[in-house]
């Protein structure tokens, strides 16, 4: 899905992103709350919302971000297809797409969870411009 984001940037004109583990762990775990609630969204069961999941991972967070979570429940098809029709809610939706497209990220960071035919994706988008936050910090399990 990755792939596909920086696609969508260097069709739009804009750099790619580079990937970061560090909040693909939150990622994934927002992908995790989705399938256990049955729903999408970018606030948890337990009401935490984005901005609090990140800091959870990384607890001095105070950086430019965007999130988009979606899931796809049709199946039928490849891993590759599935993820593809999944993106294409994001590029349908305003707000998605312009967290695709923004030019002030420089990271992202994708969590992705298939149980059954069901896909849940998320994707994390970030800026460092905290001085607190080391670039180095951000790829460090």
């Amino acid at each position: 899905m990755n792939r596909l984001a920086n696609a969508k940037r260097r069709s739009a004109g804009r750099k790619a992103l580079k990937a970061s583990a560090k909040l693909q762990k939150a990622a994934r775990a927002q992908a995790a709350e989705m399938i256990l609630g049955n729903f999408v969204g970018h606030h948890t069961r337990g009401g935490f919302d984005f901005g609090d999941r990140i800091r959870a991972y990384m607890p001095d967070f105070e950086d430019l971000r965007g999130e988009n979570a979606a899931r796809d429940r049709k199946g039928g098809a490849s891993a590759k297809a599935q993820a593809s029709r999944l993106f294409k809610q994001w590029l349908g939706s305003r707000r998605h797409r312009r967290n695709l497209i923004k030019t002030e990220y420089r990271f992202i960071s994708t969590g992705a969870i298939q149980v059954g035919k069901h896909l849940y994706a998320v994707q994390i988008f970030w800026e460092p411009q905290s001085s607190r936050a080391s670039i180095n910090q951000l790829f460090i399990d």
